[in-house]
């Protein structure tokens, strides 16, 4: 996994998993949305800010598929979701707006 252009890298599955469970430990709740990019699976991650209820991008998780296993995770950064037609926050889904 890797995360352009922090100089952040994790080899190997276990190395991965951690990075994901540090993620979730934190205690803030997430959401990801799918989409493509450059034909390959995609997820843009948003997490939830519990005092104003809106859902703020992480980043645009994109898969490197090699059979039926993930080879390469790379991460780049949320000002990237707006080329895709995704936006940088998101209204929590239990607020209504008029």
């Amino acid at each position: 996994m890797r995360m352009p252009p922090l100089p952040f890298e994790y080899h190997g599955r276990d190395a991965a998993a951690r990075f994901f469970s540090a993620m979730r430990a934190v205690g803030r709740v997430r959401r990801f949305l799918s989409t493509r990019a450059n034909d390959q699976p995609a997820y843009a991650g948003y997490a939830e800010d519990p005092v104003t209820g809106l859902w703020h991008a992480m980043g645009l998780f994109v898969l490197s598929p090699s059979g039926t296993r993930v080879r390469d995770i790379t991460r780049f950064e949320p000002a990237l979701l707006a080329h895709f037609g995704l936006p940088a926050h998101c209204p929590s889904e239990n607020r209504r707006y008029p």
